[in-house]
């Protein structure tokens, strides 16, 4: 706030300026506190990497592919894009198992064929 608003502007500046300061603060807090949510997990994905007793060919945990969801309606997307991965994922499972079983009774079908 500028000192000319201050002294010759609209009272009530002075607390909406502080309000703003206020929200502008917690956000910069939430800033603050998602970033060390970050580098706690890259910290947390490499751990088994750098320990002393760490196996042999042991990998670090792959990094997330995406931010984490801060609004309920990212976080409402995020777990439609799961779901719809796991139904492909269940979708392509059930076709492998199909095409496998339809080569077995084409094979057994064949098998029959010729033996008779």
């Amino acid at each position: 706030m500028t000192p000319n608003l201050y002294w010759d502007g609209d009272c009530r500046l002075t607390e909406i300026y502080r309000k703003a300061d206020e929200i502008k603060q917690r956000r910069k807090n939430q800033d603050f506190w998602l970033q060390g949510m970050y580098i706690y997990e890259a910290l947390i994905d490499v751990a088994p990497v750098l320990h002393s007793f760490a196996k042999k060919g042991a990998k670090p945990i792959p990094y997330s592919s995406e931010p984490y969801p801060i609004t309920a309606k990212q976080a409402e997307e995020r777990e439609e894009r799961q779901a719809k991965t796991r139904q492909e994922q269940a979708k392509a499972k059930v076709a492998a198992w199909a095409l496998k079983t339809n080569i077995q009774m084409a094979a057994r079908a064949g098998e029959e064929v010729d033996g008779g």
